[in-house]
């Protein structure tokens, strides 16, 4: 197995080669006494959080082994773009129940990294290729980006609207409404998303709240009311540091928004040619994903002894 050097700096505390090294007496065997085993996911920094191994399982982990090499983007936001889009394309397949209520595979998780450097924004081409081939589309009409409002999250999850019309005696359809009610949401710019919550009047940090609680969402607008039965939202949301540390501020922290949200810190694994290839489809993956809609739910059993 390959494994990590770190060259210890020189007299002078400075950086230095492996020639400097040699040069001042070091030896290679001391060196690698000292290296430690490097299996490809691990980051070459000692004090960055590594990613367990035990996080790698069933298809998902053969998935991300399979993409890494072809990409520059960390394992870890690979990995939770898996998860998060798979949650949303089976729609209301698994779940498990919470008290008396159904608890969806719906998530939502912020990629935290460095601007330009982290490869958050290419950790979703290559599971977002793998999914084109179960739901192309899916991919193509339900996967978005630009949250704004509270109002413009249930106008895309939106349910049909009927009126009465009085010379025909019949309801009548003025506006057919979303029949997917799927919604993948990538925000690559998540501290606009901060910022408009922010907002006086702004609703979208309820209704993302009520959102990954519920499936019935409702806003109370005059002039344009709208609601939406079975709602089923994912998000996926990019952001450096220090924009999180500045706009997400003491309400969201406080009031179960910041709650919702897996954080994850992600950095660029390797420098690969143009950034990276085009990464065949894992072995299997095609006959497991074509039975997503075949999942059948199950209750949770919770043994008191």
């Amino acid at each position: 197995m390959p494994r990590v050097v770190h060259v210890p700096p020189g007299a002078d505390g400075g950086k230095q080669g492996l020639d400097d090294y040699r040069g001042a007496g070091g030896s290679i065997k001391n060196l690698l006494d000292e290296a430690i085993p490097y299996t490809g996911f691990e980051p070459v920094d000692p004090n960055y959080p590594i990613l367990a191994k035990e996080a790698l399982q069933g298809v998902p982990g053969t998935c991300v082994r399979s993409i890494d090499p072809h990409t520059e983007a960390d394992p870890v936001a690979v990995l939770i773009n898996m998860i998060v889009g798979y949650g949303n394309l089976i729609h209301q397949g698994a779940h498990v129940l919470v008290g008396p209520r159904p608890q969806y595979l719906k998530e939502y998780a912020v990629l935290v990294g460095r601007s330009g450097k982290a490869r958050k924004g290419t950790s979703w081409e290559h599971p977002e290729a793998l999914y084109w081939t179960v739901d192309a589309t899916w991919a193509d009409r339900r996967v978005v980006s630009g949250l704004s409002s509270g109002e413009g999250l249930i106008y895309a999850v939106r349910d049909a609207v009927e009126t009465y019309d009085a010379k025909s005696g019949e309801m009548k359809v003025v506006d057919p409404g979303e029949a997917d009610k799927r919604l993948m949401v990538v925000e690559g710019e998540f501290a606009r998303v901060l910022k408009v919550m922010g907002r006086e009047g702004n609703s979208l940090s309820a209704v993302v709240r009520d959102a990954y609680d519920r499936d019935r969402l409702q806003n109370q607008t005059k002039n344009d009311p709208h609601r939406s039965t079975g709602a089923h939202v994912s998000i996926v949301g990019h952001i450096t540091s220090e924009e999180l540390l500045r706009h997400l501020n003491q309400t969201e922290q406080a009031n179960g928004f910041a709650n919702r949200f897996l954080f994850a810190v992600v950095r660029r694994s390797k420098v690969l040619p143009y950034g990276g290839g085009q990464a065949g489809e894992p072995r299997g993956f095609g006959d497991r994903a074509s039975g997503v809609g075949e999942v059948r739910p199950h209750r949770r059993r919770d043994h008191v002894g």
